[in-house]
């Protein structure tokens, strides 16, 4: 870091150095909204385009307006999703009718649905921006909010953040969870996890992933049974020689991995 005893460094210099590393949030923030401005006018846009529902809205938008009416008797045989996404466009839905309840009907349209999607897409925009300063810290803020932006505008991503789709509340909340799970949060990363089925089913594969990746990192860290050189089978072997010794650190694992099993256990329900 600069400081006025380097030498060649005028007092100048070193208030600016600290003026930009103090003001590096707001870059993160002038990028967000950038980016919050852009994806908004794409929504405008394909509003004004494609006024009926689009590809799969067809059976999404219809599902999602009959809980609007509270009529959560009625389900469409062809969907084979859960009905998360429903439940999230309630709850605006809901507000916003109390408000103003004389043009109730415009709340579960499709393009107050799709702009409910595009809210989340908003959260998921911090929420990876979050996930690279954890898994990268020592990471610039103008490095990670450049790398948020370019994974937020992933093409395939990015089209479904204005459709009514589950693709973004999906991915919102497997991403919430693996965070949590980084922050020794298990408990909430599990809680995410089980949110993240009412989404889709499919999502229980991330949450496995996400149960094994914080036991490996809680046994290396603790036994360090893992070297840098070991090959695959090498570290397969420790680790089964490691879990049979059925010690404290092994009980301790397992305590870790109970929000994940419980995840796990949910979809084995669900599925039977």
């Amino acid at each position: 870091p600069l400081t006025s005893s380097s030498p060649n460094v005028s007092r100048g210099q070193v208030h600016m150095a600290q003026w930009l590393q103090s003001s590096a949030p707001l870059s993160a923030m002038a990028v967000f909204a950038a980016y919050a401005s852009v994806s908004y006018s794409v929504l405008r846009r394909i509003n004004t385009e494609v006024q009926a529902p689009y590809m799969d809205e067809v059976f999404h938008v219809p599902q999602a307006q009959h809980y609007c009416q509270g009529q959560f008797g009625v389900w469409d045989p062809k969907l084979t999703t859960p009905p998360g996404l429903y439940i999230i466009s309630m709850v605006p839905a809901y507000l916003f009718r109390m408000l103003n309840p004389a043009d109730s009907s415009r709340w579960c349209s499709p393009e107050f649905l799709r702009s409910t999607n595009w809210m989340l897409s908003l959260l998921l925009f911090w929420t990876i921006y979050g996930l690279i300063r954890q898994l990268r810290p020592g990471l610039s803020t103008m490095a990670a909010t450049a790398t948020t932006l370019s994974l937020s505008l992933l093409p395939v991503s990015f089209f479904l953040h204005h459709m009514y789709y589950t693709d973004t509340a999906s991915l919102l909340l497997v991403l919430l969870s693996y965070s949590f799970s980084l922050s020794h949060c298990h408990i909430a990363a599990g809680i995410a996890g089980f949110l993240s089925l009412w989404l889709r089913q499919t999502n229980v594969v991330w949450i496995v992933f996400v149960g094994i990746s914080a036991a490996l990192r809680q046994i290396q860290s603790r036994s360090r049974i893992v070297q840098p050189g070991d090959s695959l089978l090498g570290s397969i072997a420790q680790l089964c020689k490691w879990v049979a010794r059925l010690d404290g650190d092994v009980a301790g694992i397992l305590l870790l991995l109970t929000p994940y099993a419980a995840v796990a256990l949910c979809f084995m329900a669900f599925v039977h």
